[in-house]
């Protein structure tokens, strides 16, 4: 049966009786159920004479399917339960409550046979129910006489079956399900939550080293918890052991355990970085950072006494990546505390954020202490453990920052933040082999195996450069000028083809060549092992990879158009800048290069480039730019007197006379719009009058107008054509042309 039905049934003001759906909802097929389903969305069951034991009929059946054991038949009970509880308020009103005592029992029934681990079906049943339970309670939430006398009684059963039941579940699936119902009752039913939740959050606890996205959702169960007093051990002895009055903390519990929670994220970063030190050989600059950041407080030290300790072994060195996974878990677990929506104010300390940030990104510059073993397992696991933590960690510490008010904790940071982000940088420069100093230009081959990372850098460089509408930018000095200008250089590699293998082979090659005739023979036994592998050196730029996705690349140009309005930008980068915006056609970055010129003079515009790749798209704005207006400095404009006398201008020089009908006509500039090959004038107006110097003083005392001094005694070779619009003009009349004197304003 089509769906369509249910719509004509509904405009002519008919309905299927609820008598024949109860009878026939059984043995329908999908379709037929289908069309059941649209037609309980009508309003006619409520307008209509449908009595009250047509529902109590009709809700027994839904009952009756749920309750049995094929999933397809229950299954039908939980789509009716959803549409007709959310469609119909007479019948929310009155079985609500037995709906709710029926879906509970259905989600024990569901434990009680073990089905939740067994097939994939079953996991896909019970989401639908626990979606269907939830539903059901989001209905009754904001009605107030339902949630007392329904709700709230039932709801405090479901959340002990619900927690009780948790631990026995080994599925991730299911894992996940229970943990986006719980969360939604944790945050809107906390005070029936509260008798349940220490055990919930020892749950929890267990479950924060699940990988994937469940571990986002059990990290945000993990923080909702703390809006419910967990009784830590050092402070419920602060609070509850001398018994005394709690009136003036039952308000702030929340709150100061909120806070108490972020201060021992800190520590846990802080002793996670303090591993280094036995590590890396770090300065004294650093340790200083690492000693200013806070140490663990009584109330907050054994908030995070769960985790467990990290096993690091230089011999198994892949076991620095713990290291990761244990920061990259401290890490959301702060985000998700300053985040979250809470009903008090968050208290976090910004320079605490920075200093961990600006720690994580300088351990990358570090060697190894003397006496370590340094093999290349050891040395490799190393690197890419510190390279993964500056972007997991300390670029994600600012991205937080940077994401609450716009930036506004950023913006007294702003110098501190740019040498921050230099340390980017500094692995990706060529290295001087004599004085083992970075240099100003890039390592093609370390530049291409960091460029993912690297996109996640211009992100983040975007959003920074606009927020606070661009204040952050014109904060910046003459030396975070250089480092922006570094970045807008590596923007310009990243944009071009990868072709790091090319020149890989190609030095390779190079270096062949030079060597004795043993590394000739070893390149000929490598050789002789394929023939095909002299496509290699034959044709090395047909093996380079392509360019970036789109969406990489889009915001490489991005951050190239935020950078040319506000950034001082040198000579050289430029250049580069503007020969990347040509060969691409990018006629938006073009656009901000001409309306931002370079302050050097010796830089050229690309204007006239610009306007031979122009097309209707860009026109709109290359008109402005390219058709001059007149100079304002040429035409003054004054009111006319009130005296409506005929003024006369007389010169001796010139032999013009105008009277009062000549003077009231509007002289007009002679402009052509539309003339090939020269930008024309705009058409501008001339209908002011010129005071006669002989009647200044009446002039002044009815218009109220400065006597402007006119020296005709001055340049005459500034001269326009101006023409009538009246009277015709010969071609060979030369006397039309009148000389407009510059006028001396002192």
């Amino acid at each position: 049966m089509s769906t369509s039905g249910s719509v004509v049934l509904q405009n002519q003001g008919s309905y299927m009786p609820l008598s024949l759906i109860t009878n026939q909802v059984e043995s329908a097929s999908l379709n037929e159920f289908e069309f059941f389903l649209y037609n309980l969305r009508s309003t006619n069951y409520i307008t209509h004479d449908t009595s009250i034991n047509d529902y109590s009929v009709f809700v027994n059946k839904i009952i009756k399917l749920l309750k049995s054991d094929v999933v397809f038949t229950s299954w039908k009970a939980l789509q009716l339960i959803n549409v007709l509880f959310t469609y119909n308020p007479i019948v929310l009103c009155s079985f609500s409550k037995a709906i709710i005592n029926e879906l509970a029992e259905k989600v024990e029934f569901m434990f009680k046979k073990t089905r939740l681990n067994k097939s994939q079906q079953s996991i896909l049943y019970f989401q639908e129910l626990i979606f269907t339970l939830q539903n059901l309670i989001n209905l009754l939430r904001n009605k107030a006489i339902l949630r007392r006398e329904v709700l709230t009684p039932n709801l405090a059963p479901i959340i002990k079956l619900m927690v009780n039941k948790i631990n026995e579940v080994n599925n991730i699936d299911t894992i996940e399900i229970f943990v986006d119902f719980l969360k939604d009752l944790l945050i809107n039913n906390t005070s029936v939550f509260k008798p349940y939740v220490n055990k919930y959050y020892q749950f929890l606890s267990q479950k924060l080293s699940m990988d994937g996205l469940v571990q986002d959702k059990i990290i945000d169960g993990f923080v909702y918890c703390h809006l419910i007093n967990l009784n830590y051990e050092n402070s419920s002895g602060k609070n509850n052991g001398s018994n005394a009055d709690m009136k003036h903390l039952k308000t702030n519990v929340s709150q100061a355990q909120w806070n108490e929670a972020i201060e021992a994220i800190f520590y846990e970063m802080k002793k996670i970085i303090c591993l280094y030190q036995d590590i890396l050989n770090i300065d004294e600059y650093t340790k200083k950072l690492i000693e200013l950041l806070p140490e663990a407080k009584p109330e907050s030290d054994n908030i995070f006494k769960f985790l467990p300790l990290l096993n690091l072994d230089f011999n198994r060195a892949h076991s620095l990546f713990e290291i990761n996974s244990r920061f990259n878990l401290l890490v959301k677990l702060l985000e998700g505390f300053i985040e979250a929506d809470t009903p008090f104010q968050i208290k976090f300390n910004s320079s605490t954020i920075l200093n961990i940030s600006n720690i994580v990104l300088n351990l990358q510059n570090f060697k190894l202490l003397k006496g370590l073993r340094k093999d290349n397992n050891v040395i490799s696991c190393l690197s890419l453990n510190l390279i993964s933590l500056s972007y997991d960690v300390g670029l994600k510490l600012l991205e937080i920052l940077l994401t609450i008010k716009d930036g506004i904790h950023l913006m007294p940071f702003s110098k501190q933040i740019v040498s921050m982000l230099y340390n980017f940088l500094i692995p990706v420069f060529n290295q001087n082999k004599s004085n083992n100093k970075n240099t100003n230009t890039f390592n093609l081959n370390k530049v291409m195996t960091q460029k993912l990372n690297f996109v996640k850098l211009y992100k983040f460089l975007i959003i920074l450069s606009k927020s606070n509408e661009g204040m952050f930018i014109s904060n910046l000095n003459s030396e975070d000028f250089e480092t922006w200008n570094s970045f807008m250089s590596l923007a310009i590699i990243l944009l071009k083809d990868d072709e790091s293998l090319y020149f890989k082979l190609q030095n390779y090659t190079n270096s062949v060549d030079q060597q004795n005739n043993a590394s000739k023979k070893k390149k000929t036994n490598l050789m002789k092992k394929t023939d095909t592998i002299s496509d290699i050196y034959t044709t090395p730029q047909n093996f380079c990879f392509k360019k970036q996705n789109p969406s990489a690349i889009e915001d490489l140009y991005n951050f190239l158009i935020e950078s040319v309005k506000g950034v001082r930008i040198s000579t050289n980068v430029r250049s580069l800048i503007e020969k990347e915006a040509i060969v691409d056609n990018k006629f938006e970055l073009m656009k901000y290069l001409v309306l931002n010129p370079s302050l050097e003079s010796s830089n050229q515009s690309i204007l006239p480039i610009v306007a031979s790749k122009a097309t209707e798209d860009i026109r709109y704005w290359l008109k402005s730019i390219i058709l001059p207006s007149l100079p304002q400095n040429f035409i003054q404009h004054y009111d006319y007197p009130s005296a409506q006398e005929p003024i006369a201008i007389e010169h001796e020089d010139m032999d013009i006379w105008e009277d009062d009908d000549e003077e009231e006509k509007k002289i007009t500039v002679d402009s052509q719009e539309n003339l090939e090959g020269e930008p024309s004038l705009k058409k501008q107006k001339i209908t002011d009058k010129v005071v006669d110097i002989a009647n200044e003083e009446q002039h002044i005392e009815t218009n109220n107008v400065t006597p402007i001094e006119v020296d005709m005694t001055e340049k005459k070779e500034d001269s326009i054509k101006v023409i009538d619009v009246a009277a015709p003009v010969e071609d060979d009349d030369e006397d039309s042309d009148i000389e407009i004197p510059d006028l001396d304003l002192s």
